[in-house]
């Protein structure tokens, strides 16, 4: 398989199997790897990985070696210290249900996986495409796809039920175990999102002393974890006394899976494990996580798989932080009386954000999961600040990080989401924000998450140019995926304030995500929404600026303010005049200024009219009736409305001198008619 030493030999790792259908012969493939023949020094066995192929006519073999084989290779991907793109470590393959077959393994220098297609008789690579030269290679996204970049997952166990696909993976930490991770998609080509550890009791961080290498399907929609225990501690931790842990898979309510703890198990544990879903609908956003606890129910219905009816069950929900300024996604977990669990996901976004950075956003190439940043912008629009995910400190702008990529800032790429990606700090340098903000309290949220299975040991510091004004200390655990730390602040003048990550021990910071928010925001009362007048010559705008510095709206501005579900009618509402007197509502500067008068108006618009044909001149008198009816329904309108007492001590006045109005109006129709007629009899 592999040159090298008599004493070290060659290694074959994880071997697995398949059937193919239509050749029938028995495909195993397994992680080959060995010493290097090219330095004799070498005590690696290691430096190979790549994956072998035999096939076999029986299950039992003989079995006949095809060779050992890189895999796609000139990907583009940073290929770190393997020095070329292929090399084959943790590995697995799939069957689908149509026959197809795929390959899962992880490669350049173990910081990406890759999941390829397999041709049809399962003994090379499906390739599409072809090179310069005519020979054929494999297309990204159609043969294969390279998933959590940078990440360092391995051991891969994929597996398939109701047309979701899933995959447990581990963190790389040697022969020592970490913390499991599991990812769904629709595909196994397809974009695969990152859930979380489905491991949830005691010993949950080390996947309770396993490493992720298959999940079993038992039929039944039954399905069994099966884990590589390398370092037995029931045997002095040696790893030739390796052995399998296999424990029974939960599917959640909210589609997720969940492996719990158990010392002894038979079949019959499924019985209790049947999946089920949540009929009542929980909150999916909050503004807190205190308004969050006050809307969750004490009692859900559920609906067990292939029944018919739902099930009332008491919950008890677990714990939730009392953190004031907690933002983000947070999952809640119940208990139910039947000794089931629930999950679901609540988005809280705080009313009083005024900041949200996703880090890094603006600086990868890499797809970046936006739905957290447009959420927080649609719920609170222009109270947001930053237009942009992530940007770099200016004058102009006034908020963002601040250093350079060459000197002080590295952009790190596991996921998609707000967690899965940051900043990193290069050796001894801090990572850096800075706001220009004005006078107030704050409180500034931040957000980590260890993408390196390591412990860091952190300082936020907040600054302004007369020095320190906040501080914190606190250690980020190697198991951390969603640490949220929270500094306030205030501030007695408007400063430019930097918030800085710094190190207090060896490993330097690390930043996924950064938020300010201003805590003694006062949210402003909604303007009154101020009807158009109800004359249709004046095009109709709901704003209102809500106040006048005009002598002739004085009256006006003396009316309080409402909120719009208190709002009944104003001064404002009005078009016709009061006691007599010229008032206009107060528009916006982009509002058509009203006539002077519903007189006036009346007025001009009879003599237009009567310039048109004699057999419309009847039409023109009706319609001239109706809106005067209609006017005078409005000032009854008006009337009825609670309007301060200047205007109630001319009642009389005003209806007195609308009644002029019309009359006015009326002899002024009828004199263009006695016109209209006199120059039609010259005529004859």
């Amino acid at each position: 398989l592999w040159a090298g030493s008599s004493d070290s030999g060659c290694v074959i790792e994880r071997p697995k199997m398949l059937y193919n259908d239509k050749t029938g012969k028995y495909v195993l493939f397994f992680h080959a790897d060995g010493n290097s023949p090219y330095s004799t020094d070498s005590s690696s066995n290691y430096a190979k990985a790549k994956l072998g192929i035999a096939i076999a006519d029986s299950v039992n073999g003989p079995y006949k070696l095809l060779g050992t084989y890189l895999l796609h290779t000139d990907t583009g991907y940073d290929k770190n210290w393997d020095g070329e793109n292929g090399h084959v470590r943790d590995m697995n393959v799939f069957k689908d249900d149509d026959g197809t077959a795929y390959v899962i393994y992880s490669s350049d220098g173990n910081a990406n996986m890759y999941i390829a297609k397999l041709n049809d008789s399962y003994t090379g690579l499906a390739k599409s495409g072809k090179d310069e030269n005519g020979n054929p290679v494999g297309v990204e996204g159609k043969d294969y796809t390279v998933n959590f970049v940078g990440a360092s997952r391995e051991a891969p166990a994929p597996f398939k039920r109701n047309g979701k696909y899933y995959i447990i993976t581990s963190g790389c930490t040697g022969w020592a175990p970490n913390a499991a991770q599991y990812a769904v998609a629709d595909s196994m080509l397809g974009d695969w999102t990152v859930m979380g550890n489905p491991c949830t009791d005691d010993g949950a961080s080390t996947t309770y002393d396993t490493q992720s290498t298959c999940v079993v399907d038992l039929g039944e929609g039954r399905y069994m974890y099966m884990g590589d225990r390398w370092a037995n501690p029931d045997k002095g931790y040696l790893l030739r006394d390796s052995r399998y842990v296999w424990l029974p898979i939960e599917f959640t309510s909210d589609g997720g899976i969940k492996i719990s703890k158990y010392s002894d198990w038979d079949l019959s544990v499924y019985d209790s494990l049947k999946p089920f879903t949540v009929v009542t609908k929980l909150p999916t956003k909050a503004n807190s996580l205190a308004s969050l606890k006050k809307e969750l129910p004490s009692e859900i219905e559920i609906r067990y798989e292939g029944a018919d009816t739902e099930e009332a069950v008491a919950v008890t929900w677990d714990e939730i932080s009392d953190s004031e300024y907690a933002i983000g996604d947070f999952e809640i977990k119940g208990t139910l009386a039947n000794g089931r669990t629930v999950k679901a996901t609540v988005q809280v976004i705080n009313e009083k954000l005024i900041y949200f950075f996703d880090c890094g956003a603006s600086d990868t190439e890499e797809a970046i999961d936006s739905s957290f940043y447009d959420a927080v912008k649609d719920e609170l629009g222009k109270q947001i600040v930053n237009d942009v995910m992530d940007q770099a400190y200016t004058s102009d702008n006034k908020a963002g990080y601040t250093g350079n990529f060459t000197d002080d800032l590295g952009v790190k790429y596991a996921s998609s989401d707000i967690w899965g990606h940051g900043f990193w700090a290069r050796g001894n340098k801090n990572i850096d924000y800075a706001f220009d903000l004005d006078a107030g309290k704050y409180a500034v949220d931040l957000g980590f998450s260890e993408w390196w299975n390591t412990t860091r040991a952190l300082k936020i510091t907040v600054l302004t140019d007369d020095g320190e004004i906040a501080a914190k200390d606190f250690t980020l655990k190697a198991s951390d995926v969603t640490n949220q730390q929270t500094v306030e602040f205030e501030l007695e003048k408007a400063a430019k304030v930097t918030v800085s990550v710094s190190k207090t021990g060896n490993p330097d910071g690390v930043l996924s995500w950064i938020a300010v928010i201003k805590t003694d925001l006062e949210k402003k009362a909604d303007e009154p929404v101020v009807p158009a007048p109800s004359n249709p010559s004046t095009p109709s705008n709901p704003q209102t600026s809500g106040n006048s510095g005009s002598a002739g709206n004085a009256g006006t501005s003396a009316v309080p303010a409402v909120a719009p579900a208190q709002q009944t009618t104003t001064i404002a509402d009005a078009a016709t005049p009061l006691a007599g007197k010229e008032v206009s509502a107060d528009k916006p500067k982009d509002t058509k200024p009203a006539k002077t008068s519903q007189t006036v108006n009346v007025e001009e618009t009879e003599q237009e009219d009567a310039v048109e044909a004699d057999e419309n001149t009847n039409d023109e008198t009706t319609s001239e009736t109706n809106t005067e009816v209609s006017e005078k329904e409005d000032v009854e309108t008006i009337a009825d409305e609670e309007v301060p007492e200047a205007f109630d001590e001319n009642e009389e006045a005003s209806k007195t001198g609308f009644i002029y109005g019309i009359l006015a109006a009326m002899v002024a129709i009828m004199a263009a008619i006695g016109a209209i007629v006199f120059s039609r009899k010259r005529k004859l």
